[in-house]
């Protein structure tokens, strides 16, 4: 019975610290002081606190599932290392007029037919949104990397075209970014991380995008 007096005191003064503003230990001890010197039913108590059980369960389950320790520094870890690594690898590319996003899209470009891909289709392969896109064609097309073409079915859509001088670009950039990428990052990876690590990123993909749907 003490205990259970004691959890409705410690019930009943949330609610009240809640409603009132008061401290929530003031009201405990005067909570208790009060049931203790009267005969005290549980059932009818009970039932006066139903609406605070959907309340606090309520607030329970919307509440935010904060990080511990050890989450927060995987968490931590992989934002610094991957803004640093993409920061760098971007670096290693500006003596070939190449950012992260340009070598990107003209690789996809590259493996493609004809290496010609529609807009929207290349803008999901190479993870940047259509408007990002749009622009770095603009630049890449005053460069002479790439051109180009209205799709004839689709009046709206574009074909994105890889020119001869975009293919000399990447041939000349590749084997700087495979250095890059190999000494930055695979270098600090043997074998069973590098498996490891690419079955943790597919699972995070997959994860995102059933988010998405």
């Amino acid at each position: 019975m003490a205990e259970e007096v004691i959890l409705w005191a410690n019930l009943w003064a949330d609610k009240l610290a809640i409603d009132s503003g008061f401290h929530k230990s003031s009201l405990f001890t005067y909570l208790i002081w009060s049931l203790v010197g009267e005969a005290i039913d549980l059932k009818k108590l009970n039932l006066q606190l139903m609406p605070y059980y959907r309340l606090m369960a309520e607030k329970n389950a919307t509440a935010p599932k904060w990080l511990n320790p050890s989450e927060m520094k995987a968490w931590r870890q992989y934002i610094i290392a991957s803004r640093r690594l993409l920061d760098a690898l971007d670096e290693d590319l500006a003596d070939h007029d190449l950012s992260m996003a340009d070598y990107e899209v003209l690789a996809q470009l590259s493996d493609a037919p004809e290496r010609t891909m529609r807009m929207s289709e290349l803008a999901d392969v190479a993870m940047i949104s259509r408007s990002r896109l749009s622009h770095r064609i603009k630049v890449m097309e005053k460069a002479g990397w790439v051109r180009r073409e209205a799709c004839p079915e689709d009046k709206r859509g574009y074909f994105a075209i890889m020119t001869p001088k975009g293919w000399k670009a990447i041939v000349a950039a590749a084997p700087d970014h495979v250095h890059s990428v190999r000494s930055r990052f695979l270098d600090v990876l043997d074998k069973n991380d590098q498996k490891t690590l690419a079955e943790i990123f597919e699972r995070v993909a997959l994860r995102i995008r059933d988010i998405e749907k």
